[in-house]
């Protein structure tokens, strides 16, 4: 898979080189690209602000999560495809890759409602770790 700065991802053929597809809503360059753990999805990161979710059988994107900052460099699945994480001006922001559409709302109903199910997902986030900090804590 490459990632390009004509705002396309595109998958290829290892053994033919052959262009298999290309994801093309982002609208700006296209930083990163990764596979989810089952190779059924793909996420993108773009300067759009955005990170996208695919699905590999029909390149239909699937969700849209966005950033707190207008350039997103980095995103990647977790390792059991539930979440992912990425790069926005220097903070990891992770994310459910519950494919929610915050953008179909309109205006500031949008931006809103983004914003409060981004504080939510945080503290759900660092709420899930200290958990997992505490239940390795008592693990002998």
């Amino acid at each position: 898979m490459t990632t390009s700065d004509d705002t396309t991802a595109k998958i290829w053929d290892a053994r033919s080189g052959r262009e298999l597809g290309a994801l093309r809503e982002h609208t700006d360059d296209v930083f990163s690209a990764a596979f989810s753990p089952e190779g059924r999805r793909i996420v993108t990161a773009s300067s759009d602000g955005r990170a996208k979710t695919w699905d590999t059988d029909s390149g239909r994107e699937l969700a849209i999560f966005k950033g707190p900052t207008p350039i997103m460099r980095f995103a990647e699945f977790s390792p059991d495809g539930k979440r992912l994480v990425a790069s926005c001006g220097g903070a990891a922001i992770p994310w459910d890759t519950v494919p929610w559409r915050f953008e179909e709302l309109p205006g500031s109903v949008g931006r809103a409602a983004e914003e409060r199910m981004r504080d939510y997902r945080v503290a759900q986030w660092r709420k899930r770790m200290k958990q997992e900090e505490a239940a390795r804590a008592k693990a002998p």
